[in-house]
C-alpha cells in the first residue's frame, strides 16, 4: 500500500510539472516498513538519487555498511553532522561520502550540481532523518 500510495504522489507531481520530488524517510534504515521500502527495487527506481542524514561519523560509517547490504549508495550525507567539522573530517575519510550542510543544499547551484550528478548516475541512492 505505501508503495502504491508512492507511486501515486510521485506520478501526480510529475503530471503538475514537478521536477524534483524531495522524500524523507524518518523512522530509520531498521524500521520494518522503511527497511521493505529500501529493499524493493521498484520503490528505489523511482527515484534518481538520495542523500542519508546522519548525527555524526560513526553513524554514517554504519548506516553506509548497512545500506550498501541492501545495494544501495547514497549520493551524499547530511543532517547534524554537518555542524561538526570533525565529525565531517572523519566521516568523510571513512565513507568516501561528500557532506553537504543545509545552506550547501540550499544553494541553487550546488542542488542543480546535485540533481545532475543523480540523474547521471546509475546507482541508486537513499535519503534518511536521522
Amino acid at each position: 500500500r505505501i508503495t502504491t500510495s508512492l507511486r501515486h504522489l510521485i506520478q501526480a507531481g510529475g503530471e503538475h510539472n514537478c521536477e524534483i520530488a524531495v522524500l524523507e524517510l524518518a523512522d530509520g534504515i531498521f524500521q520494518q516498513e522503511t527497511a521493505a521500502l529500501l529493499r524493493d527495487p521498484a520503490v528505489r527506481a523511482l527515484f534518481d538519487g538520495f542523500l542519508f542524514a546522519v548525527p555524526d561519523a560513526l553513524a554514517a560509517f554504519g548506516g553506509l555498511s548497512a545500506l550498501r547490504e541492501m545495494d544501495i549508495t547514497p549520493a551524499a550525507l547530511t543532517g547534524l553532522i554537518s555542524q561538526s567539522p570533525l565529525n565531517c573530517m572523519e566521516a568523510e575519510n571513512a565513507t568516501g561520502l561528500p557532506i553537504l550542510s543545509r545552506e550547501a543544499l540550499r544553494d541553487p547551484a550546488r542542488a542543480v550540481a546535485l540533481v545532475n550528478s543523480c540523474r547521471d548516475s546509475q546507482v541508486h541512492k537513499v535519503g534518511i532523518a536521522a
